[in-house]
C-alpha cells in the first residue's frame, strides 16, 4: 500500500483507485471481523460445550495481523488499537496527507463513496462525517441522499443549520461586546 501511494505521489497521477481501494480493505475488515465475532458467539452459545479458550483462539486468529499484511508496516505496526482500528488510522493518515482542496477533496470523495458503494448501511467513521461536515456538507448530504439514507442526511442538514444558527449567534454576541466597548 505505501509503495503504491509513494510511486503515485511521485508520478503525481490521480490516487483515487488507492484510496477507494484501501477503504473497501477496511470496510472489509470490518465486516468480517463483525461477522466472524457473530458467527463464533453464536456457535459457542449453541453448543455449550465450547470451550472459552477455544473461544479465545478464533477471536485472535481474526485478529492476526499477518491475514493483512499492509498493517504490518513500522508506522502501521506501533499504533494502538486493533486491526480495524489501525486501518481506518493509516487510511485517515494517508488521506490527510494527500488530499487538498486543489483537487476538491477527491480521494476523501472516492473514500465514502466506496464505503456506501460497499454497504450503504456500513457506519461511516466519524472523522470522515467530520471532514465532510466542515469541508463539503452539500456532498454528504447528496451522497447520502443517492444511497437511499435519507434519515442521515436529514441529520447532516440540522446539523449544518445548527452550525450557521451557533455561527450567527456568536457573531452577533461578538458584535454586540464590541458596541459596548466603543459606544459604553
Amino acid at each position: 500500500m505505501d509503495n503504491a501511494i509513494a510511486t503515485a505521489g511521485s508520478l503525481k497521477v490521480d490516487m483515487s483507485l488507492i484510496f477507494s481501494s484501501l477503504a473497501g480493505q477496511c470496510v472489509r475488515l470490518s465486516r468480517i471481523n463483525d461477522d466472524e465475532v457473530c458467527v463464533i458467539l453464536c456457535n459457542y452459545f449453541r453448543y455449550a460445550r465450547t470451550t472459552t479458550k477455544a473461544l479465545n483462539v478464533d477471536l485472535h486468529t481474526i485478529s492476526d495481523p499477518a491475514n493483512v499484511p499492509w498493517l504490518l508496516t513500522d508506522q502501521v505496526s506501533g499504533w494502538e488499537g486493533s486491526n480495524i482500528q489501525r486501518a481506518w488510522q493509516l487510511l485517515r493518515t494517508e488521506l490527510e496527507k494527500h488530499d487538498s482542496l486543489e483537487n476538491d477533496w477527491a480521494y476523501h470523495k472516492a473514500v465514502l463513496t466506496r464505503i456506501l458503494d460497499q454497504d450503504r448501511f456500513s457506519r461511516v467513521p466519524a472523522w470522515l462525517v467530520k471532514f465532510f461536515e466542515d469541508e463539503q456538507p452539500e456532498f454528504l448530504v447528496r451522497t447520502s441522499l443517492k444511497y437511499g439514507l435519507v434519515e442521515q442526511a436529514l441529520r447532516y442538514c440540522l446539523s449544518m443549520i445548527r452550525k450557521v444558527i451557533n455561527s450567527a449567534f456568536s457573531f452577533e454576541h461578538m458584535i454586540s461586546s464590541i458596541s459596548c466597548i466603543f459606544l459604553g
